[in-house]
C-alpha cells in the first residue's frame, strides 16, 4: 500500500520519472518545482514499499467555485507497468481519506476513458508569438 515518503530521501529516484513524464506531457512544470510543492507540503509524495520503484505525488485541492475539495494528481508514474493499473486504486483510497469529492488528473492519453473516467473539460492552448 502506497505511503507517503519523504522527497529528499528518494530525490535521485524519482527525479528521472518526474523528467519523462515532464517531456511525455508537454508540462509546464520542471522536477524542482514539484519538489518544491512536496517540501511546502502543498502536495505529498507516496511511494509503495512493494514495489521496486514508481511514484505518486497528489495534492489536495480544492474547488475554487463549489468548495469541493479534491484530489489532483500532479504526477504518476511506473516503469514498465500501467500506472492506472498499479495506482489508481490506492490513489481513489487516498481521496477518500482526505474526504475529495472527486480525483483530478491530467493526461495525453485517452485510455483513461475506458477505464471510468469521464472527460469534464479539455485545455487546450495557444502561444502567442
Amino acid at each position: 500500500m502506497m505511503q507517503a515518503a519523504d522527497i529528499r530521501t528518494c530525490w535521485e529516484k524519482i527525479r528521472p520519472g518526474l523528467e519523462e513524464l515532464k517531456a511525455e506531457m508537454k508540462a509546464d512544470w520542471r522536477p524542482e518545482d514539484i519538489y518544491s510543492l512536496v517540501r511546502m507540503k502543498k502536495a505529498t509524495l507516496y511511494m509503495d514499499p512493494a514495489l521496486s520503484s514508481g511514484f505518486v505525488i497528489l495534492s489536495r485541492m480544492e474547488n475554487e467555485f463549489t468548495g469541493e475539495p479534491y484530489l489532483l494528481v500532479l504526477a504518476a508514474w511506473a516503469p514498465g507497468e500501467e500506472v492506472r493499473d498499479v495506482y489508481f486504486p490506492q490513489i481513489e483510497a487516498v481521496a477518500h481519506t482526505v474526504g475529495a469529492k472527486y480525483i483530478e488528473c491530467c493526461s495525453p492519453r485517452r485510455g483513461f476513458e475506458r477505464t471510468g473516467w469521464t472527460v469534464e473539460h479539455v485545455c487546450y492552448r495557444r502561444s502567442l508569438t
